[in-house]
């Protein structure tokens, strides 16, 4: 995980407007991140993050159908219950990141 800050003490809202404006920015960034900068004392209150996201428009917009149509789609070799072709089909499909948890403890 990376946490960028800006120069200027009170320059977060400028930062994220660069980066917003040019993304290719973070991967000019991100291959100089071996160049050690001294913060001071830094600290980062605990946290969860996680992401969530519906990909049912995605796949079907690279062309994957079949699966999502309940008169077509046949899944009867995959469920137990024999009396599932013509009426199974996927509702949708959804992404669900890992957590990433902050917490007290870090390293030195």
């Amino acid at each position: 995980m990376y946490i960028y800050l800006p120069n200027q003490r009170n320059g977060l809202q400028s930062m994220v407007q660069k980066l917003a404006a040019s993304p290719e920015l973070l991967k000019q960034v991100a291959m100089d991140l071996w160049t050690k900068v001294p913060v001071g004392d830094f600290r980062v209150p605990k946290f969860t993050i996680s992401y969530r996201a519906e990909a049912t428009g995605l796949l079907q917009g690279l062309g994957l159908h079949l699966p999502f149509d309940h008169e077509a789609a046949d899944f009867s070799e995959m469920l137990e219950s024999t009396n599932t072709a013509g009426s199974s089909g996927v509702r949708r499909v959804q992404r669900v990141s890992p957590v990433l948890r902050g917490s007290k403890r870090g390293r030195n």
